[in-house]
C-alpha cells in the first residue's frame, strides 16, 4: 500500500460511519450534492464522517463552515487507488484545497491525520475564521 492509501484507510476507519445517500451523487461519479444544500450531511466544522457507496467506493466527508469537502475513491489502476475531491468555489477560494488528492501531502491537508498532529481542512478554516474574528476592531 502507498502512504496515501494508508492515510485514507486510517482516517476512514476512525471516522464516524454514516449511511450513504444516493442524492449526493451527480450521476457521473462525483458527490457534488454532498457539499451543501438540502441533501448534504450536516457534519460540523472540522468534523469527519465516512460512508460507502452502494458500489463499494469509500467516501470521507470533512465539514467546514463553507461547505463539506468530499474525498472519495475514484478508480483503481495498476493496483493503486486514485482519489477524487469534490468542493465548492468558496473552498477553492481559500486556496487550502488542490484540484485533487493525488499525493500524500494533498490528502493530508484535506483530511488531516485523524489525530492532533495535522488538522483537516475544516479545522484550519475555523482557525482562520477565529483569527480574523479576533482581529476585528471593537
Amino acid at each position: 500500500m502507498t502512504n496515501i492509501e494508508i492515510l485514507f484507510d486510517k482516517v476512514y476507519n476512525n471516522a464516524r460511519q454514516i449511511e450513504f445517500n444516493r442524492n449526493w451523487s451527480d450521476g457521473i461519479g462525483h458527490y457534488d450534492f454532498a457539499i451543501q444544500g438540502e441533501h448534504a450531511p450536516k457534519v460540523g466544522n472540522g468534523k469527519v464522517v465516512a460512508t460507502k457507496t452502494p458500489g463499494g467506493k469509500r467516501v470521507i466527508i470533512v465539514g467546514t463552515r463553507l461547505g463539506n469537502v468530499i474525498v472519495y475513491e475514484d478508480r483503481v489502476w495498476d493496483n493503486q487507488t486514485a482519489y477524487g475531491v469534490s468542493r465548492n468555489s468558496a473552498i477553492n477560494s481559500t486556496m487550502l484545497v488542490t484540484e485533487s488528492a493525488t499525493c500524500f501531502e494533498e490528502m493530508l491537508m484535506i483530511i488531516g491525520d485523524g489525530e492532533i498532529c495535522v488538522r483537516n481542512i475544516g479545522e484550519r478554516i475555523e482557525d482562520i475564521y477565529t483569527l480574523c474574528k479576533r482581529s476585528q476592531p471593537l
